[in-house]
């Protein structure tokens, strides 16, 4: 529906003679009417006039500007029309304007209304996460924080305090409407797993966002690398799994010798890896079946070389 309302008068003198001139408050689907601040001047048998709609969400929006007497007349005559109608009677319309500006020799005063203040409520701190819950023990991890609006200051926190395990780093990007903060954890194992907290500051507001990495549990899995085999030789068995496997070694002689490992064989063993030394390889003692077996709660894996 158009409702017609006359929102500024303006005087305007022209060569010694004064002419009245209406300009009107312009804007095409503002959210308040006091959000419009530009105008425009109406041109002869122009009124101004203000457009409200309501979309299926129960939102307001207005259109401001000119427009004819005329269509304010047609306007004014439907609605009329309308309401009698409704009543059961069918009396003529009578049009009525209002806000007519009189000429006089004299100009009336210029008034200007002031559109009223209104407070700006700071936006909502939206943080979004992106990143696993679960990982392998000893895989690299990123976990990514994404703030909206760009916040000026990042705090961070690891189960609940201020710092960080070593191996882990932040690393943090901006754009034009967010900012990405990035927590990269290193190598996963028991002490960078648990809850990292990103609270970031926008325009003196701040908003706690956290998330939770843990260590997926795995059965054991288990390989050798093989070397070349010279005067010496170097056995490495890798292994996965979590909890953290026990790896033990193994050897079955080619020829005539008891089951064990033979003497002079060194070892050095650490989380996921152990390494077996032959300082002097002699055929007769070393040649046959080396094995590396893992294994931890949920199961056990075993693989074998064979030396000759």
């Amino acid at each position: 529906m158009i409702t017609v309302s006359l929102v500024r008068i303006l005087i305007i003198l022209v060569n010694g003679s004064t002419v009245l001139s209406l300009l009107c408050l312009s804007c095409k689907n503002v959210r308040y009417v006091q959000d419009c601040l530009t105008v425009e001047e109406c041109g002869a048998h122009q009124k101004c006039y203000s457009n409200r709609v309501t979309d299926s969400h129960g939102t307001h929006t207005y259109s401001l500007g000119c427009v004819d007497q005329f269509a304010c007349v047609h306007q004014s005559v439907q609605k009329e029309k309308k309401k009698e109608s409704t009543h059961g009677k069918t009396t003529s319309a009578s049009v009525k304007t209002t806000n007519t500006p009189h000429l006089t020799t004299s100009p009336p005063p210029v008034t200007s209304t002031t559109p009223p203040l209104t407070v700006a409520t700071p936006p909502n701190i939206h943080v979004l996460v992106s990143g696993p819950h679960i990982s392998s023990y000893g895989s690299h991890v990123q976990i990514n924080f994404i703030i909206m609006p760009l916040p000026q200051s990042y705090v961070w926190k690891f189960n609940g305090t201020h710092a960080l395990p070593k191996g882990v780093s932040i690393q943090d990007s901006e754009g034009s409407l967010a900012g990405m903060a990035t927590i990269v954890i290193a190598k996963l194992n028991e002490t960078t797993s648990g809850t990292y907290s990103c609270i970031p500051t926008v325009n003196g507001r701040q908003v706690e966002k956290t998330h939770f990495i843990g260590i997926q549990q795995e059965r054991p899995t288990v390989y050798i690398s093989k070397p070349a085999v010279t005067t010496s030789f170097v056995l490495v068995c890798n292994v996965t799994g979590y909890p953290l496997p026990l790896i033990q070694w193994d050897f079955v002689p080619s020829g005539i010798g008891s089951h064990g490992i033979p003497p002079g064989v060194q070892f050095s063993t650490e989380k996921l890896k152990s390494a077996l030394y032959v300082g002097a390889y002699n055929p007769a003692y070393h040649n046959g079946v080396w094995y590396c077996r893992a294994s931890n709660a949920l199961g056990s894996a075993i693989t074998s070389v064979h030396i000759h």
